[in-house]
C-alpha cells in the first residue's frame, strides 16, 4: 500500500518539471545598481512591487538598499548572490524566489540597468495564449478563433486598435488587459473596446468555463488552489483555475529550457516565469533557439512554442563618469572594502569599535544573522550539525576573538620585527592595547553591539524551519517528502532541529518489528465493533501510513488534524509519543 510519500514521489516522477530547483547564482553590474539607489528618487518607475504587492517609494527603495547588501565583492564590480525558489501549495504554480527583490522580480527598468551587457533574456513569445490555443484546444476539443487572429500575425493591429481607441492606456497595459483576461487577473472591460476585443472577451469565458468543467474531474486541487487566493466569489475563478494549468505547462517548458542549456554548458541566473536569464555567450543565436524549440516539442510534447532572447536594452542610460564616481562620492555600500587588503585592513583594526565591528562582520555575514534588537537574538550556522543554532553570550567572546585574533597576528608579528626604537615602542603599545581590547569581555561586548545592527536580516527568522517538502534527517540529512531522496542539508535550508531518525529504503527487520509492536498495542473497531487489526491487516497499515504521510507533509494545504478518542490503552499515547520522538520539533500535540 503506498503511503502519502509514495503516491507523491509517483506523481513527481512524471513531473519531473515540479522537481525542487536547486538556488541559481543571480550577476549584477553593482556599480549600476549603486547608481540606481543613489538615483531612485529621480527615477521614473512603471511598477514598484515587493511580493507581488504594490509599495511606496520609500519601501522600494529600502529593499533596493538591502538588496544591494546580499551581494559578494569577490568579482567586483560584477557582484554575486545565491537566490533559492520555492513553488505554490500542493506542489502547483511558478518557481518563485525566496527573496523580496531579486532578478525574477526587481522591476524591468532597474532589471535591464543592472543586467546590460552580460545578461540577456530568453523568453518564450505569448507563452500562455500559445499553450491554450495550440494545445489545450486539441486535448479539451475546442475552437478558439480570436485567440488565433492575435497570434498569427494579429496582435500588433488588435494593442494598436484598442490603444486608439483607449487613449489612456500605453502599449503595456494592453498587452496585459487581453492576457489577463485568459488568467483571471481581475481585469475589467475596456470603456471603448475595439470589436475584435469584443468576440475575444466573449469567447475567452466560454473556453474557460469549458476547461474547468474537465479540471473539476482531472485536477480538483486547482479550484481549491484558486479559491485559496482569490476567493470563492472571485468573479473571474475560472479563469484563475485555468491558470493553474498553464502554469503547469510552463513550467514544463521552463524545465526542458533549463536542461537543454544547461548541457549546452550555459550559465543560468534567474528564473523568470515564461523565460530564463543567461550570461552572455556568443553561442546563443537564433539556430540554438530553433534547436532549443525542437527539444522542447520533442520532450514536453508541447507544440506551437516559439522563443526569441533578448538584450537588457530597456534600462537607465548612465554615463561613464557617473559609474567612476559612484564609489568616491557616496557610500552606498560598505562592502565595496576590499578585507584582502593589507593596509586597509591595518586601518580598521585602528578605527575602534567600528572598524573592528566591519571586519567581524565581513567575515561571519553568511554564517550569523541577527533578528532583532536583543542582544543575542540570532542565529550561526553550524556546519557540523548542518544546523542555525541559537546566539548565546558564550559566543560572543569565542567567535568574536576566534575571528579577529588570527587577522590581528600579521601586524603584531611586523612591529615585533622592527628595528629597536621609539617608533616600535608606541606602535607594539597601540597593538598589545587593540590586541588586549579585543580579547576583553567589554571589547568584545562593544564590537558585538554595533556587528549585530550590520548583520541583522529582519527576514531571516520567516525561512527557519519553514521550508516545503523536506524534513530534516539525523546526521545533517534531509529527504524529499515527494521523491524519498535523501541529501545532505546545507546553509540554505535553514533548519534549527533534525529529527532523530534516518530513512531507510525497503523492507527492513526493525520495519517489521515495528508494524508487529503496532499491530499489538493498536486497535481499531468498524461500526460492528469488530477489531479491524486483526481481520484487516491492510485497512490498519493503508490507515497509519496516511496519518504518518499527513503528518510528516511539509505543505500546509495537505496537513490534517488528527483528534485521536476512545477507551484507554488503545495505543493514542504510543502513536503521538512516537511522532514526537520522530519529529522532534515539526510535531505539535
Amino acid at each position: 500500500m503506498n503511503t502519502i510519500v509514495e503516491q507523491q514521489a509517483l506523481v513527481n516522477s512524471r513531473r519531473p518539471w515540479n522537481t525542487p530547483v536547486e538556488a541559481l547564482k543571480e550577476k549584477v553590474d553593482l556599480q549600476a545598481l549603486a547608481w540606481c539607489y543613489i538615483n531612485y528618487d529621480k527615477l521614473t518607475l512603471k511598477k514598484q512591487k515587493i511580493n507581488c504587492e504594490d509599495v511606496s517609494s520609500e519601501v522600494y527603495k529600502r529593499e533596493l538598499k538591502k538588496y544591494i547588501e546580499t551581494f559578494t565583492l569577490e568579482k567586483y564590480p560584477i557582484g554575486e548572490k545565491r537566490v533559492p525558489y520555492t513553488q505554490g501549495v500542493l506542489n502547483e504554480g511558478r518557481f518563485m524566489a525566496r527573496t523580496p527583490l531579486s532578478l525574477q522580480t526587481i522591476t524591468r527598468q532597474i532589471r535591464h540597468t543592472i543586467s546590460r551587457g552580460h545578461l540577456v533574456d530568453i523568453d518564450v513569445v505569448s507563452c500562455h495564449p500559445c499553450i491554450l490555443y495550440y494545445n489545450l484546444s486539441k486535448r479539451y476539443n475546442f475552437e478558439f478563433p480570436e485567440l488565433g487572429e492575435y497570434l498569427e500575425g494579429g496582435k500588433d493591429k488588435f494593442i494598436n486598435e484598442l490603444m486608439t481607441l483607449n487613449q489612456d492606456k500605453d502599449k503595456d497595459y494592453v498587452k496585459s488587459a487581453i492576457l489577463s483576461v485568459l488568467n483571471g487577473g481581475g481585469f475589467t472591460k475596456f470603456e471603448n473596446p475595439s470589436e475584435w476585443y469584443k468576440r475575444y472577451y466573449n469567447k475567452a469565458q466560454e473556453v474557460l468555463s469549458k476547461i474547468v468543467k474537465h479540471l473539476d474531474d482531472e485536477k480538483p486541487e486547482y479550484k481549491l488552489i484558486a479559491e485559496a487566493k482569490k476567493g470563492k466569489d472571485y468573479p473571474f475563478l475560472n479563469g484563475s483555475i485555468v491558470n493553474q494549468l498553464l502554469l503547469d505547462y510552463e513550467n514544463r517548458i521552463a524545465y526542458y529550457m533549463r536542461k537543454y542549456l544547461e548541457e549546452k554548458g550555459f550559465t543560468i541566473v534567474s528564473l523568470c516565469h515564461d523565460g530564463l536569464m543567461v550570461e552572455k555567450d556568443a553561442k546563443l543565436d537564433n539556430t540554438l533557439l530553433s534547436n532549443l524549440e525542437l527539444y522542447i516539442k520533442e520532450e514536453s510534447n508541447i507544440k506551437g512554442i516559439k522563443l526569441k532572447y533578448k538584450e537588457m536594452d530597456e534600462g537607465f542610460h548612465i554615463e561613464p563618469l557617473s559609474l567612476q564616481a559612484i564609489d568616491k562620492e557616496h557610500k552606498v555600500f560598505e562592502k565595496t572594502i576590499d578585507y584582502n587588503d593589507y593596509h586597509i585592513l591595518k586601518e580598521l583594526f585602528r578605527g575602534g569599535d567600528d572598524g573592528l565591528s566591519k571586519i567581524f562582520s565581513h567575515n561571519v555575514k553568511h554564517i550569523i544573522k541577527t533578528v532583532d534588537t536583543g542582544d543575542f537574538s540570532g542565529y550561526k550556522w553550524n556546519k557540523d550539525t548542518r544546523l542555525w543554532n541559537s546566539l548565546s553570550k558564550e559566543f560572543m567572546m569565542n567567535e568574536i576573538t576566534g575571528i579577529l585574533l588570527p587577522l590581528i597576528r600579521p601586524y603584531i608579528d611586523a612591529v615585533n620585527n622592527m628595528d629597536p626604537g621609539d617608533e616600535k615602542k608606541a606602535l607594539k603599545k597601540e597593538w598589545t592595547s587593540i590586541y588586549k581590547y579585543i580579547q576583553s569581555l567589554n571589547g568584545c561586548k562593544n564590537i558585538w553591539g554595533k556587528a549585530r545592527t550590520i548583520l541583522y536580516d529582519e527576514r531571516f527568522k520567516e525561512l527557519l524551519d519553514n521550508i516545503s517538502y523536506f524534513y530534516p534527517l539525523k546526521d545533517g540529512y534531509k529527504i524529499d517528502l515527494r521523491s524519498r531522496e535523501v541529501s545532505i542539508r546545507t546553509i540554505d535550508d535553514f533548519w534549527t532541529f533534525e529529527s532523530p531518525c534516518s530513512y531507510i529504503q525497503g523492507e527492513t527487520e526493525d520495519k517489521r518489528k515495528i508494524f508487529k509492536y503496532l499491530k499489538t498495542v493498536c486497535c481499531e473497531a468498524d461500526k460492528e465493533g469488530n477489531d479491524l487489526v486483526a481481520d484487516n491487516e491492510a485497512h490498519f497499515t493503508k490507515w497509519l501510513f496516511k496519518l504518518f504521510g499527513y503528518c510528516l507533509t511539509a505543505e500546509v494545504s495537505d496537513r490534517r488534524m488528527y483528534i485521536c478518542h476512545g477507551r484507554g490503552c488503545n495505543s493514542k499515547s504510543v502513536i503521538m509519543d512516537m511522532l514526537s520522538k520522530i519529529m522532534n520539533n515539526g510535531y505539535a500535540p
